[in-house]
């Protein structure tokens, strides 16, 4: 998702993209998300617009990324917490399921990994984000399939 600062869409010229990168490897994991005025994105919670994704992306458990937005201007500001005063973005972990940590990061650099670390925390810009849900763990599905075939023997021996 890409903050939309007016909540009011995208300004002529405006071309925000949006990307996640693997801060071990510095590479992206997924492709350019791109939003314009003729690729708005749906008006989300927050002022965020969102794209529905083609296949769902996975994180794997214990891996490092960061979610990286660039192409704002004067009319399409991003989401710098210390700069405007409208406070840092919230972090729902999910329960847990992720973290938040490390510092802040940018570039005057677009399309690649922002390598200069910045003196904020780690939700300074909230100039990107993402929803996410838990993978089903294997051995739980495994577990409830193995429990519903038992049931269903029982239930054909009288």
């Amino acid at each position: 998702m890409a903050f939309d600062d007016d909540a009011d869409g995208w300004s002529t010229g405006s071309n925000i993209s949006v990307v996640i990168y693997d801060r071990d490897t510095q590479l992206s994991i997924t492709p350019n998300y791109n939003f314009s005025i003729a690729q708005p994105g749906a008006l989300a919670a927050g002022s965020y617009r969102s794209q529905i994704l083609s296949t769902p992306i996975t994180l794997s458990a214990g891996g490092r990324y960061s979610i990286v937005a660039w192409g704002f201007n004067a009319n399409d500001q991003l989401y710098n917490s210390t700069v405007s005063g409208v406070g840092a973005p919230s972090t729902d972990d999910g329960g847990g399921l992720i973290s938040f940590t490390g510092l802040a990061r940018n570039s005057a650099t677009t399309n690649a990994y922002p390598a200069r670390p910045d003196t904020g925390p780690a939700n300074r810009y909230g100039s990107a984000s993402f929803a996410f849900q838990a993978v089903p763990e294997p051995t739980g599905v495994m577990l409830l399939s193995l429990g519903s075939l038992l049931m269903l023997r029982r239930r054909r021996n009288p």
